[in-house]
């Protein structure tokens, strides 16, 4: 007689779908009891219940149930697992850094996470998000084989820059380069000075997290810049600082002025330019400093190379910013006016303070020299969604009404406003835009917003007149501020 056997679903188990021609009718599940036939949907594995019946009837060998118990214990055998130690021809050469879910749960970056990984580079990457960036730390604190970072023309917010910052300074014992800075070995040095100062080489990127880590760990004192009686320029990415950079550039500034003339090896750094145009991070508070910082007695001596300062169309700047410059410039003047005076400062936001110091001089009649007039020019320029930099900011305005008011010869003053002719083509004529990012735009750093830009009212002309009004409102608030100054 048959036996009956009661079939058993585990619903917490996805239940494998098979090809009926390529296999039988039911299929055996290593673990589970019994599975469902595809045809009758009862659980009966292999027939057995017919078999069964069939040879209780008629008799037959045992050859047969030998025959099934072989190929259940077959279909019972477990599936190799994938070696995880196979040739570079199998698996991926470069390992992908995946830095977990959006809650920071199950991140597959842990102490022993990619044993073999030497070097992680962040380039051309805007982080609006600080939530982002933190955890991006998080996980670069978690790969401890990492030796070499590389961090350029990043676009963070001074928060995003400060949380990185300190992430680097926790790496920096076992970095043995930070965008080409020795980092390691200059912590070795602080410790232990006897070598002396490390000459720095020319290939060094100084941003936010060079500038920004060396003052964090007060590294200034180890390092020289005058080896081998070369004294190499030091270049700066201005336009990708934020405050936590422009601090940093206070504090090695302040270092080199207290060494005085006669400081010890480390000699005076080879800064010809202080070029922070265009940038859309810095704010009043380390601008401020910056000024003061250039004040600093003997800074003239420790910056002999510097010749142009530019804050020029800095957006977030105000008329505290436009205030803080034109102390600096008076103290310039004054400055020149001392015969023992190193001040070789020449150019601020663009305006030659050499030659209007020469022109206020009064010739050997006593006459007043007439200075050269002022030339103002901004460019429109077609950014996308995103308004840059080539507008007079509030700090632009003050700044330059205040100029004039210093300097009472300068005859008149002219605003250029430049506009492209590219920007000026018909709407009906030109060519389709291609569709994503034009060629020109291919290297712009990527972020978070569409490549796209929104559609705009009116079509390309009416765009680029509201850009045209808002230069020449800037231009009006400028000679209204002369007026008052």
């Amino acid at each position: 007689m048959a036996r009956s056997h009661g079939a058993q679903i585990d619903k917490s188990e996805p239940m494998e779908v098979q090809n009926e021609e390529a296999e039988p009718r039911s299929q055996w599940i290593p673990g589970k009891r019994w599975m469902i036939p595809k045809s009758s949907g009862r659980g009966d594995p292999e027939g057995r219940a017919e078999d069964d019946a069939t040879e209780s009837g008629n008799g037959k060998s045992k050859e047969r149930k030998a025959e099934r118990k072989a190929k259940r214990k077959a279909a019972a055998k477990p599936k190799e697992k994938p070696d995880k130690h196979k040739s570079s021809s199998e698996w991926p050469a470069t390992p992908t850094v995946v830095f977990g879910n959006a809650a920071g749960e199950n991140s597959p970056v842990a102490p022993n996470s990619f044993p073999e990984l030497r070097e992680v580079t962040l380039r051309k990457l805007e982080i609006p998000h600080d939530s982002t960036l933190a955890h991006i730390t998080d996980a670069l604190l978690q790969l401890r084989s990492v030796e070499v970072l590389r961090l350029s023309h990043l676009r963070l917010t001074s928060r995003g820059a400060s949380l990185l910052l300190q992430a680097v300074a926790e790496l920096a014992p076992r970095l043995t380069s930070l965008n080409g800075l020795p980092l390691a070995r200059l912590v070795q040095l602080k410790d232990h000075p006897e070598g002396g100062p490390l000459d720095l080489g020319d290939s060094i990127e100084w941003n936010d997290f060079t500038l920004g880590v060396m003052a964090r760990l007060n590294l200034w004192p180890v390092i020289s810049f005058g080896g081998a009686g070369i004294n190499k320029e030091l270049h700066l990415q201005g336009q990708s600082f934020t405050d936590v950079g422009l601090r940093g550039l206070c504090a090695m500034l302040r270092h080199f002025a207290t060494q005085g003339p006669t400081g010890r090896s480390s000699g005076a750094v080879n800064l010809t330019k202080i070029d922070l145009s265009g940038n859309l991070q810095i704010t009043d508070a380390t601008v401020a400093d910056l000024c003061h910082t250039l004040k600093t007695p003997h800074m003239g001596s420790a910056l002999r190379g510097l010749r142009e300062l530019n804050l020029r169309s800095c957006m977030r700047l105000k008329t505290r910013s436009a205030y803080e410059l034109l102390n600096f410039v008076q103290h310039v003047r004054e400055a020149a006016r001392d015969p023992g005076a190193q001040q070789n400062l020449r150019m601020v936001n663009g305006v030659d303070l050499e030659a209007l110091q020469l022109s206020s001089r009064a010739d050997r009649a006593g006459r007043a020299t007439t200075a050269p007039s002022m030339l103002l020019r901004s460019f429109l320029e077609q950014q996308g969604a995103k308004a840059h930099s080539t507008y007079m900011t509030e700090c632009d305005v003050h700044f330059f009404a205040g100029v004039m008011h210093q300097y009472q010869n300068i005859p008149y003053c002219h605003v250029h406003i430049v506009i492209p002719t590219s920007l000026l083509k018909d709407d009906a004529t030109a060519p389709l835009d291609i569709w994503g990012r034009p060629p020109h735009l291919a290297a712009m750093p990527c972020s978070n917003d569409s490549p796209f830009p929104p559609p705009v009212a009116g079509g390309r002309l009416q765009a680029v007149a509201a850009q045209l009004q808002a230069q020449v409102d800037a231009t009006c608030r400028l000679f209204e501020a002369c007026a008052e100054a």
